[in-house]
């Protein structure tokens, strides 16, 4: 996201699903962080794109999960689904 970047090791990557947070919930466009159901989420947001939502086994400091925009949601989880899987077995 720019100069930003939130690295996550696949070991750590619990679950993966799709955004369905209003972004007038999280304040629109850009990074913000907020709590979501519990969790303590870390949004890195465009408006024109859908956010997959990536759910941590380990916290990095008190963030739980990460959401980002992508225009490729759908491919971003079969990938990420994938390793879960291999990860898990």
């Amino acid at each position: 996201f720019g100069v930003f970047t939130w690295t996550i090791a696949l070991e750590n990557i619990e679950d993966v699903y799709l955004c369905d947070t209003s972004l007038l919930r999280i304040g629109g466009a850009g990074i913000h962080f907020t709590w979501i159901r519990g969790n303590y989420r870390a949004f890195f947001n465009f408006l024109e794109y859908p956010r997959v939502v990536v759910v941590l086994k380990e916290k990095k400091g008190p963030v739980k999960e990460v959401a980002f925009s992508t225009k490729h949601a759908d491919e971003v989880m079969a990938i990420l689904s994938e390793e879960i899987i291999q990860n898990n077995h």
